[in-house]
């Protein structure tokens, strides 16, 4: 099982340890250089990548059932732009989105992902 983690936000490096002790089976796209940073330091592999366009395809990746895809970000326009972006893809991991608004009106959009609000 791997993990493909997509957004922002100082969550992501603790839903990865969270997930996966071997950080080997963690890779991140991300263009924030505060979450590169993190993650780095934590030691997980950092792709510099729109998660909002690049596809895995485009990277050489290719997931399996048995993959997870986390999602996090605080903004919600761009949260929006990567589910698009993974939806388009049609991959066939899991996806789990982690966001800060009301995930009601995501769930709707994208009622093939799992969704988890803090509010």
């Amino acid at each position: 099982m791997k993990i493909y983690i997509f957004g922002t936000g100082y969550r992501l490096s603790e839903l990865a340890d969270a997930l996966a002790p071997r950080r080997e089976d963690v890779l991140t796209l991300t263009l924030d250089p505060r979450t590169q940073e993190q993650l780095r330091n934590h030691h997980y592999a950092v792709r510099t990548a729109d998660p909002t366009t690049t596809t895995l395809a485009d990277l050489g990746l290719q997931t399996t059932p048995e993959d997870i895809l986390l999602v996090c970000d605080f903004d919600e326009a761009r949260l929006e732009a990567i589910l698009r972006n993974i939806q388009r893809q049609s991959l066939p991991a899991t996806v789990l989105v982690f966001t800060p608004q009301s995930a009601r009106s995501l769930s709707r959009q994208f009622p093939q992902f799992l969704f988890k609000s803090h509010k």
